[in-house]
């Protein structure tokens, strides 16, 4: 039951007098729970609104959007020495060259003890000693000149991540404040709207239920 229907049953007496007071008191109700909702909407928008970005988070934000982090990806340049350092160390830490290694090892420790040929390195086999000993000396600076070279690539690549996580902190941070500013526009216009629509509606009812009040004259 609307207003206008109210005010056209007027002339039924002092019956619909509840119905209508209840109909009032729960439109001014609802106006007011969703007058005070919007308001506090209001607030937190305001609240959360007044968070900007420092003018040292908009430069750091400026460069940010110029270098494009996302794609401009760190290469770093390879020198042969640095290929072949890699080579190495590819080669070295392999099953392949563990199993080639322990066959020929194998192979010269039978050759050396078997009586069929001549001895080149008798028991406690020197040479091969210094052999192995050559083999570690420079296979282990290969091996830390490929890891240096490895942990530098893995730390461009974490400064990489770095600035894209913070270009898009910035950029959400940046977000945020424009949807809470579009946010708040509409909250504002919403209270305008229930402001005059309360305006229209309570002088409506008032007169519906004034109307209801009064006694119908008998005919």
């Amino acid at each position: 039951m609307d207003v206008r229907t109210g005010v056209a049953r007027s002339g039924r007496g002092n019956a619909q007098l509840p119905s209508d007071c209840q109909l009032e008191r729960r439109a001014t109700n609802a106006l007011t729970r969703l007058d005070l909702s919007l308001s506090g909407m209001q607030m937190n928008s305001e609240q959360s609104h007044k968070i900007h970005l420092s003018v040292e988070d908009q430069q750091r934000l400026q460069e940010l959007r110029a270098q494009k982090p996302t794609r401009n990806i760190p290469r770093p340049a390879l020198t042969p020495g640095a290929m072949l350092a890699d080579r190495v160390a590819e080669t070295v830490g392999s099953w392949r060259f563990i199993i080639i290694q322990s066959v020929l090892l194998g192979i010269w420790i039978a050759l050396n003890m078997i009586a069929f040929i001549n001895h080149w390195d008798p028991y406690p086999f020197i040479l091969l000693n210094l052999v192995l000993s050559f083999q570690a000396a420079y296979a282990a600076p290969i091996i830390m000149m490929s890891q240096n070279r490895q942990s530098e690539i893995d730390r461009r690549h974490a400064e990489h991540d770095y600035r894209i996580n913070v270009k898009a902190e910035l950029e959400i941070e940046l977000l945020h404040n424009k949807v809470d500013a579009l946010r708040e526009q509409e909250i504002l216009q919403l209270l305008n709207i229930i402001q005059r629509l309360s305006a229209h509606l309570a002088p409506e009812l008032v007169a519906a239920i004034e109307a209801e009040a009064v006694p119908s004259n008998p005919g």
